[in-house]
């Protein structure tokens, strides 16, 4: 072996020729993510705002993948015009943590995760074509804020309102489901926070809430992306569960009681609502990485008990009115996608 091929092998073992070990680490996962179309997985993978490391660089993307990014970095990192408000930096720093949220939300499969993916490549190409240009900078990194703002808008639907809600449950919003409540109070009681958290799924939205100071009261709301709202869901006795070491004793009345107009609903929402629940023993924001992923695996072994209901309910005979489960169809979410 001559020197030269020495020289060469030796580069190569090092990564300064060719991928570290971690680079190629992150490019098998992010090229798993990527055909997948899977969001959260690349969050983690790619993304993270919070991570830093000697091959960080300065939009929050791991690992270093090119020495052309060191002008640009420099040019954010100083560009800080009056009345800009932190200059390219802060709006980078905004952009980031927003981005990786998005991502968090925008699930696996989705039109909302291509559209995120496809316009960020496109971003991070105009942003490096500024080279040391800090007004350039400043430019890009606006109208990408922008843009985000613009998909998420597109991608999530029409808000959820009161007056949707209100129409969903119309008259049978005042029947009976215990404790001296009805249909409506409970829901709302459960769904007393703003913004609500939310999941975009391949079928729908899934929002949820809380009752303030009172976690282990919390509602859901399933709607279509047109907003249109197509399930409600009571939940009780499951926030942190698990992380608490109760999940193996659940309270007799922890679990999900849901109430739908379409039957045909509860087969595609139970996979996402299964996974939900299983977020929801743990106490929501997990990544199911490291050491969180011994954690998620046994969180989806708990049953949780989901009984259904049909709307109108005749008599307000909720026996009378439970629906029997079907067998759940497509493939859940990773817990990741629930973020709150």
């Amino acid at each position: 072996m001559n020197g030269k091929l020495v020289l060469v092998v030796m580069a190569t073992a090092l990564g300064v020729f060719g991928m570290s070990q971690e680079r190629q680490v992150y490019a098998a996962e992010d090229k798993a993510g990527e055909q997948q179309l899977d969001c959260p997985a690349l969050a983690s993978s790619r993304y993270d705002p919070d991570w830093g490391g000697p091959n960080a660089y300065c939009i929050g993307r791991k690992p270093f993948p090119s020495p052309a990014w060191g002008p640009v970095c420099k040019a954010i990192n100083s560009y800080n015009p009056p009345g800009s408000f932190g200059g390219s930096a802060g709006l980078l720093d905004t952009i980031s943590v927003g981005f990786w949220e998005d991502l968090q939300k925008a699930g696996k499969g989705t039109p909302y995760c291509k559209a995120l993916l496809d316009t960020n490549a496109a971003f991070e190409k105009k942003l490096l074509q500024c080279g040391d240009n800090g007004p350039c900078t400043l430019k890009v990194l606006t109208d990408r804020s922008w843009q985000l703002n613009g998909l998420e808008k597109r991608f999530s639907g029409p808000a959820l309102t009161r007056a949707m809600f209100a129409q969903y449950l119309g008259k049978d919003g005042q029947l009976a489901v215990g404790g001296g409540e009805t249909l409506e109070q409970r829901a709302i009681r459960g769904l007393s926070i703003s913004p609500l958290p939310k999941a975009i799924l391949p079928q729908g939205v899934l929002y949820w809430g809380i009752e303030p100071h009172n976690a282990q009261t919390q509602s859901l709301v399933y709607s279509n992306s047109q907003g249109d709202v197509l399930a409600l869901g009571l939940v009780d006795n499951l926030y942190y569960r698990y992380r608490a070491g109760e999940a193996s004793k659940l309270p007799e009345d922890a679990g999900i009681r849901l109430f739908v107009r379409n039957p045909a609903v509860l087969s595609t929402l139970l996979p996402a609502l299964r996974a939900w629940a299983a977020a929801d023993l743990l106490g929501m924001n997990q990544t199911c990485q490291g050491a969180q992923a011994m954690n998620c695996r046994k969180a989806l072994t708990v049953t949780v008990p989901i009984t259904a209901y049909r709307l109108p309910c005749a008599n307000g005979n909720l026996a009378a009115c439970q629906l029997p489960l079907p067998k759940a169809k497509g493939e859940a979410p990773a817990l990741n996608a629930f973020w709150q």
